[in-house]
């Protein structure tokens, strides 16, 4: 969350100083951007289980492509987000 707040603060006060101001602060937000990505990564890969969801993420199923299970559960997904009203909401 502080990330984010950090980034949110040099870019707005970047784009009220002006657009030379922007542009050197647009250097900064990207390199924060990656610097807490590369954290974050590093951290979720020594915490608990997650190295095992890591290596589940990175190294695919082909054989799941054939069940028909996982086609019908896809297109429910893909059916209800595309049925999402404001109403649904409430």
């Amino acid at each position: 969350m502080v990330s984010l707040f950090v980034v949110w603060f040099l870019a707005c006060g970047g784009a009220s100083a002006g657009i030379r101001v922007l542009s050197k602060s647009a250097y900064i937000v990207i390199v924060l951007a990656v610097l807490y990505t590369a954290i974050l990564f590093t951290l979720a890969c020594f915490i608990g289980n997650v190295r095992d969801s890591m290596g589940l993420f990175f190294s695919p199923r082909y054989k799941l492509l054939l069940s028909v299970e996982s086609w019908i559960v896809a297109a429910g997904h893909a059916l209800s987000a595309l049925n999402y009203k404001e109403q649904d909401r409430l």
